[in-house]
């Protein structure tokens, strides 16, 4: 098993003791520089719905166990947390997904 798939495995456990994984539509891990160039493990998860996605407390500490996580495994790369919900964004088919185009308010 490549390093990579060791490093998914552990953090969708640690994602999964977090969040029920009933409640998540789907997540992806990948290994990708940030934009400073530095070495990094981007944790990109979508809920089913928003009101399951985690409170700021809830992803900081998911955040803090995905690090402890990775320092088990001896890799010093910082994992950046994205959390989103499938009623936050569309799909137009171009395989491009993005947030919702919200409608112009009425003043």
């Amino acid at each position: 098993m490549k390093r990579i798939d060791k490093i998914r495995a552990k953090l969708t456990e640690v994602v999964e003791q977090a969040i029920d994984k009933r409640l998540i539509d789907h997540m992806s891990i990948e290994a990708q520089d940030n934009q400073t160039g530095e070495p990094s493990i981007y944790v990109a998860i979508t809920m089913k719905a928003r009101n399951d996605a985690p409170k700021s407390r809830g992803q900081s500490d998911l955040t803090h166990r995905l690090v402890l996580a990775l320092e088990e495994m001896e890799d010093e790369r910082f994992p950046y947390l994205y959390v989103l919900a499938l009623d936050d964004v569309q799909d137009d088919g171009d395989g491009v997904v993005e947030p919702p185009k919200r409608k112009a308010s009425r003043r």
